[in-house]
């Protein structure tokens, strides 16, 4: 599901088929938008910023924003070296936000640029979120913030999570002079960014939202 701004770009099934179902997911979609919101005002105050400050910078005026109903089906084959119900991955937006059905699966590597990587299962926390930090994040506080590398076993049983994304990418991509030793200094544009962060693989789609081209690429064979 995408922004309700482009809402002829969304399908949904009938009312006759799902009664409810379009007006549960907006209303969700909604809550989910302002808790990300009020996610960022304290990752700001983290920072030592002004709580508004990203708001100040219109960083959320029409964010693209995305939510993903995930289905994992059970009994898959653990056994086999390399099966993952999701591979190794961080996510490139600034904040995830995931709610699980409590079905274990998840895990995180705290420091994903040590080998060999050391998992860890995410415990399920009833009525909590789990919260990634996005690659545009770290881009932004010059790596204070770390995005979370993390991954999905096969599992045991069918599996069900809720995944929200809100990004910024209607901003420039400066860094926020937080920390020691800047690793990056420089403005980057999004489109910049995007080719930047996914140079090593292919494009396969190109979508247009906002006047600004994302590329969604798959690896190099």
């Amino acid at each position: 599901m995408g922004p309700l701004e482009e809402d002829h770009l969304n399908q949904w099934p009938s009312e006759e088929d799902l009664p409810s179902w379009r007006s549960t997911m907006e209303a969700y979609y909604k809550k989910m938008l302002s808790t990300g919101t009020k996610l960022i005002s304290l990752i700001a105050l983290a920072l030592n910023l002004d709580e508004d400050f990203f708001q100040k910078l219109g960083a959320l005026h029409e964010p693209v924003t995305y939510l993903r109903l995930l289905r994992y089906p059970g009994d898959a084959d653990s056994s086999r070296e390399g099966v993952y119900g999701a591979s190794a991955h961080t996510d490139y937006a600034i904040i995830t936000l995931l709610l699980t059905d409590g079905v274990p699966g998840l895990q995180i590597c705290r420091d994903k640029y040590k080998q060999p990587q050391v998992w860890e299962d995410v415990p399920s926390i009833s009525g909590a979120f789990i919260v990634n930090i996005g690659d545009t994040m770290e881009r932004w506080t010059n790596c204070l913030f770390r995005s979370t590398m993390h991954r999905v076993l096969p599992p045991v049983q069918e599996r069900y999570s809720v995944m929200i994304q809100p990004l910024l990418f209607t901003l420039p991509f400066s860094s926020i002079n937080v920390s020691t030793g800047l690793k990056w200094s420089s403005i980057i544009i999004c489109s910049s960014f995007m080719e930047f962060h996914f140079g090593k693989l292919h494009i396969v789609v190109i979508l247009s939202v906002h006047d600004l081209i994302f590329y969604f690429i798959g690896p190099k064979r």
